[in-house]
């Protein structure tokens, strides 16, 4: 859902943003991306970083934005915020 869908919204989330409720009436929405996510321009709900990457601060834009982790760390799971070090 786009924020310009809602009723008397005029303007698309920016990027990094999303919004989730009616009547917003600014384009920063409901909140900026929490850390694991991304929120392209438009967004209604954040959209989590793949298996592999990680979202290390708030308002990523897009998923080319999740990091990969590095090597010698892993990240199981969608939505992480960091990394963990690969069992010895």
């Amino acid at each position: 859902v786009f924020y310009q869908d809602f009723e008397h919204c005029p303007y698309d989330c920016y990027p990094g943003y999303f919004g989730n409720t009616n009547d917003l009436q600014l384009p920063t929405c409901t909140d900026a991306c929490p850390k694991g996510s991304y929120c392209t321009r438009g967004s209604a709900t954040p959209q989590l970083c793949s298996e592999g990457t990680f979202g290390p601060v708030e308002g990523l834009s897009s998923a080319i934005e999740c990091v990969d982790c590095p090597e010698g760390k892993f990240s199981s799971h969608p939505g992480r915020i960091a990394c963990v070090a690969c069992p010895a």
